[in-house]
């Protein structure tokens, strides 16, 4: 699962320091397909519940109107992606319907009814999440947020496919391609508080109270992502796997030197096989971040060093038992 706040330099369809009438205009491209009938979804003014049949205009208006105190050369909003891998997309379905899916147009009519609503449900708490994450006491109810499931990815002119000859561009890809975009305002629903996911603020020393405790002010892209992917598990009963994590896959330094440390000591087929188990690494790896201390990492690697320890017990059993 790949957890994305776009750049606002790379968010399509539209500059986020003007209206988002056109980003809206770019995520209706698949209006006539599979999801919802074209509505978004999310929170607005017009109603204090979470909605589920926002029309497209209301979802610009919600978003253009919800900029009070913000400059003019201000973004004014930024959109998220959930990006799902065919894996985890293909364990919702099958859950759901009973039998083996492969590509969501295998669902009936109340299969993906149910598939939808449990992704509307998902990307709700993400949201909270979200919002939780800048540290000033919010939760997904501050946020005004519209979003929008797409079931399909089309090929483009530079995918090896299309430059063979095998595809053309605009062609659909086959599989499990389902995927929410978010549009969040940079403004929570009151208009006091401007929330940005790629401000600067986030330094050692800064610092406010919150509910008792000090805690640092700023967006926590590491943590969201880690917090994205733990609640996607558990809302779903997905199993994932170490080699599947985002600290596996992860650029960021930290997380790189303990999936590092944790490949490093192990060969190749030990790492493969300790990989592939639903693996209590994985845990603390979440906790280290989300809640961080020395004495986690090193809790970690004491576990990582017990596993060997107890994987070469076994092989000498073995051998003297030959």
């Amino acid at each position: 699962m790949i957890m994305k706040v776009h750049k606002p330099s790379s968010t399509p369809g539209a500059d986020n320091k003007g209206s988002v009438s056109k980003l809206i205009d770019y995520l209706e491209k698949e209006k006539s397909s599979l999801e919802n009938g074209g509505f978004f979804f999310g929170r607005t003014k017009d109603d204090d519940r979470f909605q589920d049949m926002i029309t497209r205009t209301q979802a610009a208006m919600a978003i253009d109107r919800n900029i009070k105190g913000l400059k003019k050369k201000d973004s004014k909003f930024f959109m998220l992606t959930l990006n799902f891998s065919s894996k985890e997309q293909e364990h919702m379905a099958s859950k759901i319907a009973g039998r083996k899916i492969t590509d969501v147009a295998q669902l009936n009519e109340r299969e993906r009814q149910v598939y939808e609503q449990k992704m509307k449900m998902y990307t709700q708490k993400v949201m909270d999440e979200y919002a939780k994450n800048f540290n000033r006491g919010l939760t997904e109810k501050d946020m005004i947020y519209v979003s929008k499931i797409e079931h399909n990815r089309t090929y483009k002119g530079n995918d090896p496919e299309v430059l063979k000859g095998d595809k053309k561009s605009g062609d659909k890809k086959p599989g499990m391609h389902t995927h929410v975009h978010i549009v969040v305002s940079r403004q929570d629903a009151t208009q006091t508080k401007s929330l940005s996911p790629n401000a600067k603020e986030l330094k050692a020393n800064s610092h406010h109270v919150l509910n008792g405790n000090k805690v640092t002010k700023g967006f926590n892209h590491e943590v969201f992502k880690l917090k994205t992917e733990r609640l996607f598990d558990k809302e779903f009963a997905y199993g994932r796997k170490f080699h599947e994590s985002y600290a596996a896959k992860s650029n960021n330094e930290s997380l790189k030197s303990v999936a590092t440390m944790y490949k490093n000591q192990l060969t190749p087929q030990e790492y493969k096989e300790m990989a592939a188990l639903s693996d209590s690494n994985l845990n603390m790896v979440y906790r280290y971040f989300t809640k961080p201390n020395q004495a986690m990492l090193h809790k970690l690697n004491t576990n990582i060093q017990n596993q060997l320890s107890l994987k070469a017990k076994v092989q000498d059993q073995m051998l003297n038992g030959l």
